[in-house]
């Protein structure tokens, strides 16, 4: 089930791209290797054996894992651009927004991937705030910061054009 949510996902984000004459494959490639960076640095926090995915990449991590968060980084992007531009925003203004545009879609995949989809579970006893682990509240401002700053910084250099 966690992986035709994700694939859905996925397929979504690039229907917006083809409507909207968008080539996003340079934010959700970086996405990707966002993804394995992270997962690899924090796999031994938490566990998706317990789960039903289907496709292993390697070391308890499945390749739609990795989807996911390629999908998430983007969407977290377009919102971010978008909302920035309606509000006017420039400098550090936007480095809070992303953060607070990341925790709050972050946040909100977490909890649904940890409470309703069992999708992974934490090997530690962690505090909690909402349902989801203070830990991964921490984690998404740092996502938040410094995925969103590098691909403000070069995102014209992934950007591709559609005819």
């Amino acid at each position: 089930m966690n992986e035709v949510i994700i694939l859905f996902g996925v397929i979504a984000l690039f229907f917006y791209g083809w409507i909207s004459h968008r080539n996003l494959m340079g934010e959700f490639f970086l996405g990707c290797a966002f993804a394995l960076f992270w997962e690899t640095i924090f796999c031994s926090h938490f566990t998706y054996s317990g789960s039903s995915w289907t496709i292993w990449l390697w070391n308890d991590i499945p390749l739609f894992m990795i989807l996911a968060w390629a999908t998430f980084l983007t969407v977290s992007l377009l919102v971010s651009n978008h909302l920035s531009k309606v509000l006017s925003f420039s400098g550090l203004k936007i480095m809070f927004l992303d953060a607070i545009v990341v925790i709050v879609l972050g946040s909100s995949a977490e909890y649904v991937g940890l409470n309703l989809t069992n999708g992974w579970e934490y090997l530690q006893t962690l505090d909690y705030a909402l349902g989801i682990p203070i830990n991964a509240l921490i984690g998404y401002v740092v996502i938040g910061v410094l995925y969103m700053t590098f691909m403000r910084k070069w995102q014209s250099s992934f950007d591709l054009k559609m005819r």
